[in-house]
């Protein structure tokens, strides 16, 4: 196989992961924080200061990895496929796709934030509320994570059927038994707030699929993923080539 067929095939990948995908649907964000603000802004100005201090350091944490994986993207250009071969590393990679799913599945949390403010304001309000809601949207990541491997090696070995299969049905499993919360929430006030949440929940799944299929095809190409099967392929494109 051709040398700079196989380091363009490695530098598109690399890009390709690197890029903003996980950013695509921040307009639903946008949309909802405004919908959000004028709500209040029709309603009562002063609940602007009921906003929990853990919500507004949700806020900032998700403005801050908004902006990481901006900065991520723009000091990916250019590179040389020489020195990224040579500096590749597989735990920053990874940790690359780790930023980009958090942003991901910080989009749900930050769209119903809001109405903390709202609980706040009438007095229903703690602070395990929003770390329950954290940590129910941070398992939901880590099972899609599991969902995307077998999806991104060979789908057509059984192996990878079931178990694509299984993190799927976990993933299912696990919203609809633990969601009870998101209801109680908005029955406190009759908010109507968190009956956003599995909407954008359901955004973050449909997104993390290209950002899963970047990182795997990225780690295929570097040869840290499902080599075999890479090295078949390459043996048919020589063969047609």
């Amino acid at each position: 196989m051709d040398k700079d067929y196989l380091e363009n095939l490695k530098f598109e990948a690399y890009h390709a992961f690197r890029g903003i995908d996980s950013l695509f649907a921040y307009l639903v964000v946008f949309i909802a924080l405004i919908v959000g603000f004028l709500h209040i802004i029709f309603n009562d100005t002063s609940i602007f200061l009921y906003f929990p201090l853990p919500v507004l350091f949700t806020y900032i944490m998700n403005i801050l990895l908004f902006i990481l994986v901006i900065y991520i993207w723009r000091n990916t250009m250019a590179f040389d496929i020489e020195k990224l071969e040579a500096e590749f590393s597989l735990i920053k990679e990874t940790s690359v796709f780790l930023i980009q799913m958090m942003v991901v599945y910080f989009m749900p949390i930050t769209c119903v934030t809001f109405g903390f403010a709202f609980m706040n304001y009438d007095a229903v309000y703690n602070n395990h509320q929003l770390f329950q809601l954290i940590q129910f949207t941070l398992v939901l990541m880590l099972i899609n994570i599991l969902f995307l491997m077998p999806v991104n090696r060979n789908i057509f070995k059984w192996q990878n059927i079931v178990l694509a299969l299984l993190f799927l049905g976990l993933y299912i499993y696990y919203y609809f038994s633990n969601n009870d919360f998101l209801h109680k929430m908005d029955e406190m006030g009759n908010f109507e707030v968190f009956t956003l949440y599995p909407k954008v929940v359901f955004l973050s799944f449909v997104i993390s699929l290209r950002i899963g299929f970047n990182f795997f095809s990225m780690l295929e190409e570097f040869g840290y993923w499902d080599k075999k099967e890479r090295e078949k392929y390459l043996e048919k494109q020589n063969k047609e080539r």
